[in-house]
Formats: C-alpha cells, sequence, structure tokens
C-alpha cells in the first residue's frame, strides 16, 4: 500500500512539470471487442474519449461508447442488446523510452442497455417455492412461455485497464493497445481495445 501511495504522490508532483497548453488535447478513436460473463454474450464497438493531458505521466477525460451484443450460449435465454456508456476516466502513463509508455485509465461510467431477451418455451429461469393444499412446500423451476421480452437497464460501471502506448516523439499520434481491461456493473464485462490517438495543439 505504501508503494501505491509513493507511486501516486510522485506522478501528481510531475503534473505539471510539463507545461502543456491549456489548448492541449487527446483525442481517441477505439474499436473494441469485448465479453460478457453474466449473459454469455460478445460485443463489438466503439468508442471516442477526450483527454487532456497534464504531463506526460497524468490526464483526465471524459469517454462515450456504443456496442452491439448478441449472446453465444445456445442454452440459455438469448439476449441481444445496444449498450450505450458515457463517463469520466483518469490517464495515468509510465514512460519507458521516448516512444514506448505503459499506461492504465481508471473510470467511472454510467451504463445503459436496451434490446430483447428470448425465453425458451419450458426453459429453466430460476427457483420457486409452491404449497399443496395440505400446505407441503415443494421447490420447482419455473416455466415460461417462448417469445421475446424487451430487455433495458441503467446502471454505475466501474473499469480499469492495463496496456501500453506507441507515440510518435512530439507526442501528435499514437496508438494504445489495453489487453486486459475489466468493467464491473449489474455484469462483468472483458475488454480488448486498440485507439488512434491525435493531440490536438
Amino acid at each position: 500500500m505504501k508503494k501505491i501511495a509513493a507511486l501516486f504522490l510522485l506522478f501528481s508532483s510531475l503534473v505539471f512539470a510539463e507545461g502543456f497548453s491549456w489548448k492541449t488535447f487527446d483525442v481517441k478513436l477505439t474499436p473494441y471487442v469485448a465479453m460478457f460473463s453474466g449473459y454469455d454474450a460478445s460485443s463489438i464497438g466503439v468508442g471516442v474519449q477526450l483527454v487532456k493531458p497534464f504531463s506526460p505521466y497524468v490526464g483526465v477525460g471524459l469517454l462515450y461508447e456504443i456496442g452491439s451484443a448478441v449472446t453465444t450460449s445456445t442454452d440459455r435465454d438469448s439476449y441481444e442488446f445496444t449498450d450505450f456508456t458515457g463517463g469520466l476516466l483518469l490517464n495515468m502513463n509510465v514512460p519507458i523510452s521516448q516512444i514506448f509508455s505503459l499506461s492504465s485509465n481508471y473510470m467511472i461510467n454510467i451504463i445503459y442497455r436496451y434490446g430483447t431477451v428470448e425465453y425458451y418455451s419450458g426453459g429453466m429461469s430460476g427457483t420457486v417455492v409452491v404449497q399443496d393444499k395440505y400446505g407441503n412446500k415443494v421447490e420447482g423451476y419455473l416455466q415460461l412461455e417462448g417469445g421475446e421480452k424487451f430487455y433495458e437497464t441503467e446502471s454505475l460501471q466501474f473499469r480499469a485497464n492495463l496496456g501500453f502506448s506507441v507515440h510518435t516523439k512530439n507526442q501528435r499520434f499514437g496508438l494504445e493497445f489495453y489487453p486486459l481491461d475489466i468493467a464491473v456493473d449489474k455484469n462483468v464485462r472483458h475488454t480488448f481495445s486498440l485507439s488512434g490517438v491525435a493531440r490536438i495543439f
């Protein structure tokens, strides 16, 4: 814990070391592929980030993403939904060389999903307890009729990722790859993303 605190102190002491122009922003376009544990679903989408770098080490910004997901499982309820995500991020970098850095982001998002879920006829969706006329209680499976039902949810999401970036020496252009990207809301999402970066001013 002390090492983490020391690292954050180091970053904060270097925030204004480079004297970035107030007009300097990084615009990031991010296609991604994701997998949801709770839905047995896979997703593809695209995101946009606007990040204000205060130094080579720290930046803050906004993000917006949209994605489309479908269930990959064939023996459960079948989901098909669209994700809308928006939130705030803290970007932290550890420069390794003039063109290579380790990079991580910590995000708080609001995520909105809507779509359909198909209930298979006779499918099992949890258990219920029923009582007969003699007062005996029996646990059984809830049987659902076939057909589609509209699905909609909104929740707070916490997300963190770790990856690396390669950029030009003047930081004007770059690529960022995040093989480790975990988002947690009502479900867990693992994402692989590749960002193209362009610096304004």
